[in-house]
């Protein structure tokens, strides 16, 4: 059962984003001194990993609920969310994963200059892979109206959480799969 830590990494993440700014003198030598640059590549690690929590709660669930704000526990209505749609929820995750990549914060591998304090840091190339992955769900069976008890799946509101089939995003992920595969 991954869903409440997943959404706490989530939380974390948000609240780095909402709250991390440059710090510290940079002549000092404190090991306290956040510069701008450093900032920028916290925050683009932080987009990555909510977008890659999002992931691992779309292969285990499908849609989940997508909270774009720091939830307050003590709100009586703190576990009131509706569950995406696919296509939100797809949305939602590859404009994490594209901003990440259209990053210049964040490095294209680590393995030209291999540092062992590297090597667990997000990089374009591992969300590239990650968004070509989001697009092969999507465009699967599963998760594009392979199943008729999916589709007529609602939220409490009526809105459809699954789609009706549509093959363009099996072109979608080819596409995505190419740009991965052509970047590597």
């Amino acid at each position: 059962h991954r869903w409440s830590c997943i959404y706490a990494y989530i939380r974390q993440s948000m609240i780095l984003l909402e709250h991390i700014k440059p710090v510290g003198d940079p002549n000092s030598l404190s090991d306290t001194y956040l510069s701008s640059v450093q900032v920028e590549r916290m925050k683009m690690e932080a987009k990555f990993f909510i977008a890659y929590n999002y992931l691992s709660l779309f292969e285990l669930y499908g849609p989940v609920p997508i909270i774009k704000e720091i939830a307050d526990p003590n709100d009586p209505n703190f576990t009131d969310y509706p569950r995406a749609s696919v296509d939100e929820m797809v949305a939602y995750i590859d404009g994490l994963f594209g901003e990440v990549i259209n990053s210049d914060a964040i490095p294209e591998t680590t393995f030209a200059k291999y540092a062992l304090s590297e090597a667990v840091r997000p990089t374009k190339a591992a969300a590239l892979a990650l968004r070509a992955r989001l697009w092969v769900y999507a465009a699967s069976p599963l998760f594009n109206g392979g199943y008729t008890e999916a589709v007529q799946t609602v939220n409490y509101d009526g809105t459809p959480i699954f789609p009706a089939s549509n093959p363009e995003k099996w072109k979608t992920a080819k596409q995505h799969l190419e740009t991965f595969l052509n970047f590597a």
